[in-house]
């Protein structure tokens, strides 16, 4: 304990005489901290989980859990944060599970980036779970008239009391549809080293031990049945409409929403259109 004491009190002497070191040592060291931290990251056993909104993501979170995968976050939740990864705090959690064993990193909103990129190896699986723009609009705007969240989402701010719900659909589609666009073209666009696995809405809740078995198939020990919906506690998942829900959005409002998938994706690859409707 002194040893460790003298070193630090000398280093503090040194810095004392000579301030102009203390930049280059801090940066030095914060580069060595990076670096491991994204070696751990990038050499662990991982499954990401990438996903727009109401996509059915929480059900797959908690089907994933009960097959005993040990599961994670990547990031500090908390009211209106971005989601972006927090890789000291993915590294910590990391560190709680035995080395190589399969890692499940809960889902998250969070854009493809080319930072992220450096984290993400040929032993992961990369899964991109989406909905139809059309229903994910509706489902959203329900989710957030319900609960009340209309200062707790990283999208939009509104009024509850001066926004009625013909208002929040139109803020719902300037603000959340080019995320939504932005967020399928770029993770169908990336090229990283991890298989990427895509997962439509309805196909997953239509079948969702198929899924579980494509996620899982180098993993089989793992594969357990997914509960049925109606049998999972309300309390660990929301399901409201699901599959039964309808596309009641005006054509005014169809057509407003197109014009920016259109103009997002004038040129690129027809597949993401598919994605994004699908």
């Amino acid at each position: 304990m002194r040893l460790i004491r003298d070193i630090i009190l000398n280093n503090y002497k040194k810095a004392i005489k000579e301030p102009h070191r203390i930049l280059p040592f801090l940066n030095k060291y914060f580069f060595k901290q990076e670096k491991r931290i994204r070696e751990q990251v990038y050499n662990s056993n991982l499954i990401w989980h990438f996903c727009t909104p109401k996509s059915a993501s929480t059900y797959l979170y908690y089907a994933l859990e009960n097959c005993k995968i040990n599961s994670i976050p990547a990031l500090p939740y908390s009211n209106n944060r971005i989601q972006m990864n927090d890789f000291f705090f993915l590294s910590q959690n990391i560190k709680k599970h035995p080395y190589n064993e399969p890692i499940y990193i809960t889902h998250q909103h969070t854009v493809f980036d080319n930072y992220l990129n450096l984290f993400i190896s040929e032993k992961h699986l990369v899964i991109i779970q989406t909905r139809n723009i059309y229903k994910t609009i509706l489902s959203l705007k329900d989710f957030l008239i319900l609960d009340e969240r209309s200062k707790r989402n990283p999208w939009i701010h509104f009024d509850p009391k001066n926004y009625n719900k013909k208002d929040l659909i139109k803020l719902l589609i300037h603000y959340y549809v080019p995320f939504h666009v932005n967020f399928v073209k770029l993770w169908f666009e990336s090229e990283i080293k991890a298989e990427k696995l895509f997962i439509n809405y309805e196909n997953f809740v239509q079948n969702p031990n198929q899924t579980l078995e494509n996620i899982l198939k180098n993993q089989k020990k793992y594969i357990k049945q997914v509960p049925e919906l109606n049998k999972i506690n309300k309390q660990k998942i929301r399901y409201n409409m699901g599959l039964e829900r309808e596309n009641t959005l005006t054509d005014e409002e169809k057509k407003l929403i197109d014009e920016i998938v259109d103009i997002n994706i004038k040129y690129s690859d027809p597949r993401i259109r598919s994605l994004i409707y699908q």
